[in-house]
């Protein structure tokens, strides 16, 4: 059967039966863009429709959103810029497919995650004979996917020009009774990966398990005075400094770069983001220049870049740039030395608290107890020694 697939970015609509719960954004980026243990959320979905076959789909964001992908991202899961609004770009999508044959168009709205059964929606779907079938949790609250028959395109453009939030016709349900995460607010991405380390969900970090609970990816720099307590994850080419701690279901994503002595608790570490040295990070998602802290629900930008910043993403640039500091940092060293360097100074005279003993030097000495030997008694060359514990 060939089922095609459109994935909808950055609605500023949330899912029916949860409005005001949050704006599914962190840094004004959608949450479905962020990493979750090596990959994005949108990877994550594109991955399980190919898994089930559906290989044939589009992803729909605006320019912002587009301008923050790689370009691997952007080839992986065929994102695609709208022109003319998010929805309006969408039924142009379903119309070409509509021309190309499709027996059955695929239409979700990427808010949250969750891990369907497409096989088993399909074949709902398809025994239902209905026109459109939506995906609805256990409280009767949708998801966010949607199938729909090619044939009913008068159906499907309403459908889009109300933002999938009313049908025209009453449509079929399909109960989902796995796991959903609705990614409305960062303190539901932070929770995302907290149960992928649990193994609540089918995430599984990209990477292998260097020690008992504790992953790390490819080409990953974990100094050896570093502290790492499980579960925490270590993302492709990161690097942990000396004296850093990762602990409490922490995750720190690709290049990023926890400097000397920063302490990372049960927080979340964007792609490309430096922390500082002693930064102590707590319950919190952190990237792009901003810290959300999820137990005070606020969000703040931070303008030093000693303590955070945002490493380059070109591969060239970072290491001309460690090559330059490189280069500069050993002849700024030499200079300092001979700069800096003092000569000892003799003094001339001796302060009088040192030519006078202590007071305890100048009392009588107590006489030798009975039964005791008098220093005349040993030689001059002889030398007592008293143990000490295990010595």
């Amino acid at each position: 059967m060939d089922v095609k697939a459109i994935l909808v970015i950055g609605s500023s609509e949330a899912p029916s039966g949860a409005k005001d719960l949050g704006s599914e954004t962190f840094a004004e980026l959608p949450l479905v863009l962020s990493d979750v243990l090596g990959k994005s959320v949108l990877a994550r979905v594109v991955q399980r429709l190919r898994h089930y076959g559906i290989s044939e789909f589009v992803s729909v964001c605006d320019q912002k959103a587009f301008s923050s992908l790689d370009s691997k991202a952007v080839a992986d899961c065929n994102v695609v810029v709208e022109e003319r609004g998010l929805w309006r770009c969408a039924e142009a999508i379903f119309n070409d497919y509509v021309h190309k044959g499709a027996e059955l168009v695929l239409v979700i709205r990427l808010g949250g995650y969750a891990e369907i059964d497409y096989e088993e929606f399909i074949q709902f779907h398809l025994e239902q004979h209905g026109r459109a079938t939506v995906v609805v949790d256990s409280r009767g609250y949708r998801t966010g996917t949607v199938a729909l028959c090619p044939s009913r395109r008068n159906d499907a453009s309403y459908l889009f020009r109300h933002n999938m939030e009313e049908f025209r016709v009453p449509c079929e349900q399909y109960v989902f009774r796995g796991y959903l995460n609705r990614l409305l607010n960062p303190g539901d991405l932070r929770q995302l990966s907290i149960d992928a380390l649990l193994q609540r969900n089918q995430l599984q970090p990209v990477g292998k398990q260097v020690r008992p609970g504790i992953w790390a990816g490819p080409s990953a720099r974990i100094h050896p005075r570093a502290r790492l307590v499980a579960p925490a994850y270590i993302g492709e080419r990161a690097k942990i400094r000396a004296s850093a701690v990762i602990t409490r279901f922490t995750s720190v994503e690709h290049h990023a770069i926890i400097d000397c002595g920063a302490v990372i608790e049960n927080s979340s570490i964007a792609p490309y983001t430096y922390v500082g040295a002693g930064l102590d990070v707590n319950y919190s998602i952190v990237g792009h220049n901003r810290i959300a802290n999820l137990r005070r629900n606020v969000e703040v930008g931070i303008k030093d870049p000693k303590l955070l910043s945002t490493i380059s993403t070109s591969a060239p640039f970072r290491a001309l740039k460690e090559m330059t500091a490189l280069t500069t940092y050993l002849p700024h060293q030499i200079i300092r030395g001979l700069l800096n360097r003092s000569e000892r100074k003799v003094p001339t005279e001796i302060p009088d608290a040192v030519n006078t003993p202590p007071p305890a030097l100048q009392e009588q000495a107590l006489p030798n107890p009975k039964g005791s030997m008098s220093s005349s008694e040993f030689s001059s060359e002889f030398v007592v020694a008293r143990r000490y514990g295990n010595e």
